[in-house]
């Protein structure tokens, strides 16, 4: 039988459709053994909440550039919390590095992915005994 692959949604917020960094990340998550769901760039929060609900996705790797990243970021896990998906683990990228501890306590991510890290960085996040949901 084959293992169970963790499922990830990476998606990118705002009006901001330099979608091209976004689209690395979702290929090296697919490359990295993940299943990738991306939506693309320019979708609202709660478009982002409803597609990780409707594709039961395990974690959900959100980046915005466009400087609402705290309020985008702390709408989708509210969204997520009042569907009854807070099991969904949210990672938030496109911060500052000024803004990284304030963010997460601000908006219950999980964590913040350093927007400076390299391409390998991206998995930093992920906790060694992570497990995708049975």
């Amino acid at each position: 039988m084959a293992a169970i692959k963790m499922r990830v949604m990476v998606a990118q917020l705002g009006l901001d459709t330099h979608n091209h960094d976004t689209m690395t990340i979702a290929r090296c998550f697919s490359y990295a053994g993940f299943d990738v769901v991306y939506i693309g760039c320019g979708k609202t929060p709660g478009q982002v909440a409803v597609s990780a609900i409707q594709e039961d996705v395990d974690v959900l790797y959100l980046r915005c550039f466009s400087g609402h990243n705290r309020h985008l970021f702390h709408d989708i896990v509210t969204r997520l919390k009042e569907e009854g998906s807070d099991h969904i683990r949210v990672i938030g990228n496109g911060a500052s590095a000024k803004q990284f501890f304030q963010l997460i306590h601000e908006t219950s991510l999980d964590c913040i992915s350093n927007p400076s890290a390299s391409l390998g960085g991206i998995f930093e996040p992920f906790p060694e005994n992570m497990q995708p949901r049975a």
